[in-house]
This record gives C-alpha cells, sequence and structure tokens, in this order.
C-alpha cells in the first residue's frame, strides 16, 4: 500500500476540502530554571504542550463559494467540531484562525489557511481542590494502616511486665508531644485543649492500651490536633525513623517487648507524617524555594519510613506512603509554580531600607529582608543576602 493511498480526504465539521501541505507544533512544556554558577539548566517538565496543527488548502470548482461560505460559518461556530486531517485522520479540535484569499485571475478557487488547536474538556481552576483531596485521602489512608498495623502487633499477653514497658514507651512519646507543642512556630489554635487532651490520654493511657485499637484512636486525635509543620518537623526531628533495635531479646515476653515498641515507634512516626502532609497542605509559602525545600524535606521522610515498611513486608503501608509522598510532591510543586525564586545579593555597606527600595521599589519590605536573613539591625547589613527575586 502507498502512502498516498493512505490519506484522508479532508474535511472540517463535514465540509471537504483540498489540502497543499500541513504542519504541526509537538512537545512538552517546560520550566528552564538557570542558576550562577552552574553551565547547564535544570529542566522541569509540566507535562505535554497543546498540539497545534496547520493546514494550507483550497477549494475549488463551480461550487466553491457555497465550500467557502460554510467553511466560514464553520470556523466561527462556538467549540470543537471534527477534523479529518489527512495524515493524522480523525481528531477533536477548536479552530483558533481561518483565512482565505481568492485572485480574480485564477477564478473558481479560494485559498484557505487554518490553524487548528487540540479540544480538552473545559475544567474551571479546581486542580488545587483535586490534589488537595488526594493528598488528604492518602494522609487518611496512611493513618488507617498505621492503626492496623499497630493493633496487629501489640500485645500485653506475653507477661504483666510488659504493660509497664509499654506504659513508660507512651510516656516517653507524649513527653516528645509535648516539648513539640511549645517549639518554636508551633501556633496552635486551641492550644489549651490540646494539652487537655495530652493530659487526658497521659491519664487513661494505661488503661487504653488494654485495647490497642482505642489507644490509636486517642494517639492519632492527640497528633492530629497540632496542625502546625513545625510542630510535625519538631516531632520528626533530623529523618531518623529512631527505629534502633535493641539487642539481646530472646524471650518470648522480650521479643514482644521489642515487638510493641516498635509498633508504638511506626504509629508515631507514621501518623506525624500524615499530619505533616495534611500541615504543609496549608503552609503559604514566600518562595518557590521555601516551598520546594518543604517538600523535598517532607517526601524524603516518608520514603524513609516506606524503605522501613518495605523491609518490613508491609505490603499495604508501603503503598499509603508511596501514595502519600506523590501527594506531597504534586501539591507542593503546583502551588509552587507561580512563586518568586530566591536570590543572593552582595551587600558591604547598607541598610534594609534602601535595599528594599532598589530591589523592589517599596520601603516596606525591609522587614521581609531583615526576617528571611535573621538579621540583628536592618540598619546595618553586610555580606550575602537572600532575597525574593521579585
Amino acid at each position: 500500500m502507498s502512502w498516498k493511498s493512505r490519506l484522508r480526504p479532508a474535511s472540517w465539521r463535514g465540509v471537504a476540502f483540498e489540502v497543499e501541505g500541513t504542519s504541526g507544533t509537538f512537545g512538552r512544556r517546560t520550566a528552564r530554571h538557570e542558576y550562577p554558577q552552574r553551565d547547564t539548566p535544570a529542566v522541569e517538565d509540566l507535562g505535554r504542550a497543546t498540539r497545534e496543527l496547520r493546514l494550507s488548502a483550497f477549494v475549488i470548482g463551480d461550487d466553491y463559494m457555497s465550500r467557502r461560505d460554510e467553511l466560514i460559518l464553520a470556523a466561527e461556530k462556538a467549540g470543537p467540531g471534527i477534523l479529518v486531517h489527512p495524515y493524522l485522520g480523525r481528531m477533536r479540535v477548536v479552530c483558533e484562525t481561518f483565512s482565505l484569499g481568492e485572485v480574480l485571475l485564477e477564478g473558481r478557487v479560494a485559498r484557505l489557511e487554518f490553524t487548528f488547536v487540540e479540544a480538552g474538556e473545559l475544567s474551571f481552576p479546581t486542580g488545587r481542590k483535586l490534589s488537595l483531596g488526594l493528598l488528604e485521602g492518602a494522609a487518611d489512608a496512611v493513618k488507617k494502616a498505621a492503626k492496623a498495623d499497630f493493633v496487629a502487633a501489640f500485645s500485653l499477653d506475653e507477661g504483666l511486665f510488659l504493660a509497664g514497658k509499654a506504659l513508660a514507651d507512651v510516656n516517653g512519646k507524649l513527653d516528645e508531644i509535648g516539648a513539640a507543642l511549645a517549639a518554636p512556630g508551633a501556633v496552635i489554635d486551641d492550644l489549651a485543649g490540646v494539652v487537655k487532651k495530652l493530659d487526658s490520654l497521659k491519664d487513661d493511657a494505661a488503661t487504653l492500651l488494654d485495647t490497642p485499637a482505642a489507644f490509636a484512636d486517642s494517639f492519632q486525635d492527640l497528633l492530629g490536633a497540632l496542625e502546625q509543620l513545625a510542630g510535625y518537623d519538631q516531632l520528626l526531628g533530623d529523618g531518623s525513623t529512631g527505629d534502633d533495635p535493641v539487642p539481646n531479646q530472646t524471650t518470648p515476653g522480650e521479643i514482644q517487648e521489642e515487638d510493641n515498641r516498635t509498633a508504638l515507634q511506626r504509629l508515631h512516626w507514621r501518623s506525624c507524617l500524615a499530619g505533616a502532609a495534611l500541615a504543609i497542605a496549608n503552609v503559604t509559602f514566600d518562595s518557590y524555594d521555601d516551598a520546594v525545600e518543604a517538600r523535598d524535606k517532607l517526601a524524603e521522610r516518608t520514603a524513609t519510613e516506606a524503605e522501613v515498611e518495605s523491609v518490613a513486608g508491609s505490603v499495604a503501608a508501603y503503598e499509603t506512603l508511596a501514595d502519600l509522598r506523590t501527594g506531597i510532591s504534586e501539591d507542593v510543586t503546583a502551588r509552587a509554580a507561580d512563586l518568586a525564586r530566591l536570590r543572593t545579593v552582595s551587600v558591604y555597606e547598607g541598610a534594609a531600607l534602601p535595599l528594599a527600595y532598589e530591589l523592589y521599589q517599596d520601603r516596606d519590605r525591609a522587614g521581609e529582608i531583615v526576617a528571611r536573613n535573621k538579621v540583628p539591625n536592618g540598619a546595618f547589613l553586610f555580606g550575602e543576602l537572600r532575597v525574593l527575586s521579585a
């Protein structure tokens, strides 16, 4: 079969025409980031670019005027329509531009130029709601899996001493949460209510541990009350899961003690990760760099926990954590795309007010420069400072 025999008769909204030539634009949408002292840029992929098609065509014959008029009406009709492209086949497109020319000496012919773009479904700006919904669903799945694994692993049946050991471990975790409440930046809307929950859980822990599911519910409810990312940062620490095994655990009771300790740690870490994911979704970032730094930090912590679960053989836990990591990355990346970048400026003798005016023509932003760089005195600036690009 020759290539010519494979060509299709061209038409737009059912009106036929002849094609002289075609061209198109295809590819990916990208954001190019260039940095000082780096020879190559970083290219961020933003998805497939819109396909744009251009056709040089004509209608000819005694009836050319009627087909010309039909094509004008078809081009001006609202909404997408069906284009039969001679090379690419049937496509759902929108006609962006349509031009025609007629020359008296040629007679019985109108020359046409089309520009089409592919047509997707009309969607209003709900991307943020969609990504937030997916992130909330992933966080909820992580919490549910964490609770299920805790209930399956935790037990006090191997001896009375286990209750005392478990209670000591729980009190240690509750003390960590208490410290997180007092951490810089851990602003809690209802601090008194959260402290009351913390004290209540301390009082009831010994009883609740007899019913692991009830304890897990109360523990996760307390962690969910932190709300602010700074509090979860305090609890998650430097990224270590804190899962160092105790050596020489040989008896059934000792093995169960270790299992209980590990189960509590996993419940704690995974619940904190879920809470941190919901907290980061509500953070308003000042710059692209701040957003990316927070995103990568939390995504890395989530990946670390997922690796722990993959080694432990908990497939469900691994999958929920992997989904959570994806949700964090997609949500923060989408919100960061339009934020200003940070850049470095060198100041050898200066003050915040004139620098703010020089950079932004706005002296009121002097405080922003001072706060970002933790400068003791805005009247005396020296060295390299990080400032927003806009």
